[in-house]
């Protein structure tokens, strides 16, 4: 059978970096994307009269991971270090006054305690793991709103040894949280552009795939375009959309012809965390620094969204509400306005400032929540108690035939852009290897 090319399924940041490498090969591919963008779990929203990057999705770069470091650099973006400052209320109820209390060694903190367990411990949730080791209160809020807030997942439902294996690693004093300068938006541009050049590269928009056909060195593909359909056929096909969607329930992602029963396991063990996020912009502080301290992170542990960030540019102010695991569910069935609202009235509390100062100064406000994305179906991945192993099996392929690509399926730097990049370099490298 003559070669057929290359069928790549979902167009973020993955998808995008394995269409670059194999067209670099000289292999012809086709990308196929059922969003009218490119970027997937990227979502920067441009405002030409505001001078911060809107991040509704991916914002941080966690640690110096090579393959984005390379690819930033390459594209010739910016990469800033956050100042690690952590303010704290603790509280513990809404109704009680407020005491903020600056934490520096937030990371530090939930390190130390993940250290206490050992790598050869058996496996159990979150949840477990406070009881077992009897937390007092501010720990435990502090390492509840780690696991629910940074990871996205249940405490009773997550994998401790995946946590603890998950932990970035740096230098004493150096920092632990970057941002692209730009935003992730401009790297989903640059790669566009890269790719725009490539003749052997072709990338289909607002095309839904519905189910896989395959055989050993065939694919077929059959695809929703608008009111009509059309068929791909290819000798590879690199899946790279979420594990929401991979994984999801005949009918409701993409059904594959024989179906993946190699991956059932892996999708028992593993499942999708789910975060909703709050961007309000505001003309200038609403906050009087002679009493509200110089903040950069805010949590709440006892409030709806846990965590509050800000960005500033003269004096434009910029102010990220985030709610993960539990509460970002709860937060998504009255979305999106009376969020918003919710987010100005905790900041007002936890700063000292009156609700109508912040109003007066508000320019606008944008919300996302990729629970409701039917191509992404939440917000990031997490591992269950007993997948440790489960990113090698996700990304295993099938019969040299389908492979496996984005942040679900990367071992070093899971639920983050970078393995979402080094992913995508791994499976394109499968593909040319021809395994």
């Amino acid at each position: 059978m003559p070669e057929q090319g290359i069928i790549i399924v979902g167009g973020g940041v993955a998808g995008l970096v394995a269409a670059r490498s194999l067209a670099r090969a000289g292999r012809s591919v086709d990308v196929i994307e059922a969003r009218d963008r490119l970027g997937g779990r990227v979502l920067q929203q441009r405002d030409p009269d505001w001078p911060i990057p809107i991040e509704l999705g991916a914002e941080f770069v966690h640690g110096q991971p090579p393959a984005t470091l390379r690819l930033l650099n390459e594209a010739g973006l910016t990469l800033e270090p956050l100042e690690d400052r952590h303010h704290w209320s603790f509280s513990l109820a809404p109704e009680a006054p407020v005491e903020l209390r600056e934490v520096w060694d937030f990371s530090a903190r939930a390190r130390r305690l993940l250290r206490a367990l050992k790598s050869d411990a058996p496996d159990c949730s979150a949840a477990d793991f406070v009881r077992r080791f009897a937390l007092h209160t501010e720990d435990r809020a502090l390492f509840e709103l780690y696991v629910e807030g940074f990871h996205a997942a249940p405490l009773g439902d997550v994998s401790i040894q995946s946590l603890a294996r998950d932990m970035p690693e740096t230098g004493e004093g150096e920092p632990e949280q970057f941002r692209v300068q730009e935003g992730y938006g401009a790297l989903v541009d640059w790669l566009a552009q890269q790719l725009a050049g490539e003749s052997s590269v072709r990338i289909h928009q607002q095309s839904v795939v519905r189910s896989v056909t395959w055989e050993r060195g065939y694919v077929r593909v059959d695809v929703e375009q608008g009111q009509g359909s059309r068929q791909f056929a290819g000798e590879r096909l690199l899946t790279t959309v979420p594990l929401g969607v991979l994984a999801a329930p005949r009918g409701l992602g993409i059904d594959f012809y024989p179906p993946l029963e190699q991956k059932q396991a892996a999708f028992a063990l593993s499942a999708m965390g789910q975060a909703a996020k709050v961007v309000l912009r505001f003309r200038e502080e609403f906050w009087d620094p002679e009493t509200s301290p110089s903040w950069q992170f805010l949590h709440d542990p006892s409030g709806s969204f846990q965590t509050f960030w800000r960005q500033s540019r003269g004096s434009a102010q910029q102010v990220t509400a985030w709610a993960g695991g539990p509460r970002a569910r709860i937060l998504s069935v009255r979305w999106e306005a009376t969020a918003a609202r919710e987010v100005v009235f905790t900041l007002c509390r936890l700063l000292g400032v009156p609700v109508e100062r912040a109003m007066s100064s508000l320019i606008g406000f944008q919300g996302s929540a990729f629970e409701h994305d039917p191509f992404a179906r939440g917000a990031y991945s997490y591992v269950r108690p007993g997948g440790c192993q489960v990113h090698e099996q996700l990304a295993e392929p099938i019969a040299a035939t389908l492979f496996f690509a984005g942040e679900a399926t990367d071992a070093e730097y899971p639920a983050t852009v970078a393995g979402a990049i080094q992913s995508g370099e791994r499976a394109a490298r499968e593909i040319l290897a021809g395994h």
